[in-house]
């Protein structure tokens, strides 16, 4: 891959609404061939938003150039306007039936922080309801034609105090993907406070449909802990934080409370460095002294285990294998599964106490 290429796509996905200084859009013009850039922008979610961009200039004016670029646009918007339809026939179904609702993720950020929806594609849709409404939502999911997929193969909970992960639905007939959470964070820990997560979630229409999505504090935390979890390794989770931060007042005080109390305050301090890093995002002092004011070591073991200079570069990272060093699953093993998140991120008591348990278990005579 061209090395300027990155360089070129982050720069087109800096600021409030899509446009391109001259620099870059005369580097994109210098391009013999833009298959690549389109390539790099839609494995990074972004080809809507760098067609918007190279719209709006009037150095780019080659339409043969731009085509991979408008093509790549095209095919991630209408791979979205059914996710999109089918995410409001089900929180039409849900409020039909009572069950309450937060949807999570891309619809709700692309509704409220981006300046058209068409922006911010999304390959699946997640909703967030209360444990007790599982039973009801997956009636719900069969009947439109959706199988569940048992993740790693487990299923429920598997430690007396593990936040349930994701349960997926797949749809036999269309392909569409349906992730159903009883925690916004998935740390694999019960989350603190879910009663006044959902108590302080706003309401949004979606459709026909009314559900709910994160107060913007719980957002900011949520979206910082996804982008970790996944190693950081799409532009666009990047790009949602970017715009969230550009557009509203935050109080990180707040922020800092709440991450803290969940134990993922390093993940949201980490993901705010590289924001800055890569997208230029304008950061006050109160939000980047949440990353230096981390230990000097946890911040050398995360630069080598998340290289910096790698993100920024827009590299594959390894963020399936790397997974367990934001979630606490010690069913995969104590090693594998337990002792990464105990390393990275807080709530260490909760996790020695579970971990203590199943050495215990392990010792017990059979």
């Amino acid at each position: 891959m061209n090395d300027a290429l990155p360089g070129i796509l982050r720069r087109s996905c800096q600021g409030l609404r899509p446009s391109l200084d001259l620099a870059t859009a005369s580097a994109i013009a210098s391009l013999a061939d833009t298959t690549e850039l389109a390539d790099l922008a839609e494995r990074h979610r972004v080809a809507p938003w760098l067609a918007a961009a190279a719209r709006t200039s009037p150095v780019l004016h080659d339409q043969e150039l731009l085509r991979p670029i408008l093509r790549a646009a095209q095919r991630q918007s209408f791979a979205t306007l059914p996710l999109m339809v089918e995410l409001s026939t089900i929180v039409d179904h849900l409020n039909a039936n009572d069950v309450p609702v937060v949807v999570l993720k891309g619809p709700g950020v692309a509704g409220a922080f981006y300046p058209d929806r068409g922006l911010r594609p999304f390959g699946d849709v997640d909703i967030l309801v209360a444990e007790s409404a599982l039973p009801v939502v997956r009636e719900l999911l069969e009947a439109r034609g959706y199988t569940e997929q048992h993740e790693d193969g487990h299923e429920g909970r598997i430690h007396h105090c593990h936040g349930l992960f994701q349960r997926i639905f797949v749809h036999e007939g269309q392909g569409h993907i349906v992730e159903v959470h009883c925690d916004h964070l998935q740390i694999g820990l019960e989350p603190v406070s879910m009663d006044d997560i959902w108590e302080r979630s706003e309401p949004m229409r979606f459709g026909r449909g009314e559900a709910r999505v994160l107060e913007l504090h719980d957002l900011i935390v949520h979206l910082a802990v996804h982008l970790h979890r996944h190693g950081y390794n799409r532009l666009i989770w990047f790009k949602d934080l970017d715009l969230i931060i550009r557009q509203r007042a935050v109080d990180w005080a707040i922020v800092r409370q709440r991450a803290e109390v969940q134990g993922c305050l390093a993940s949201v301090a980490q993901a705010l460095s590289l924001l800055q890093a890569t997208l230029g995002t304008p950061l006050p002092p109160a939000a980047t002294r949440l990353y230096r004011e981390l230990p000097w070591l946890h911040r050398k073991i995360a630069r080598a285990t998340w290289s910096p200079d790698d993100i920024v570069a827009l590299k594959p990272q390894r963020g399936l294998r790397l997974r367990r060093a934001v979630q606490f699953a010690p069913e995969d093993g104590i090693i594998r599964g337990g002792l990464p998140s105990l390393l990275f991120l807080g709530r260490r008591r909760e996790k020695l106490r579970v971990l203590a348990a199943a050495v215990r278990r392990n010792l017990a005579p059979r």
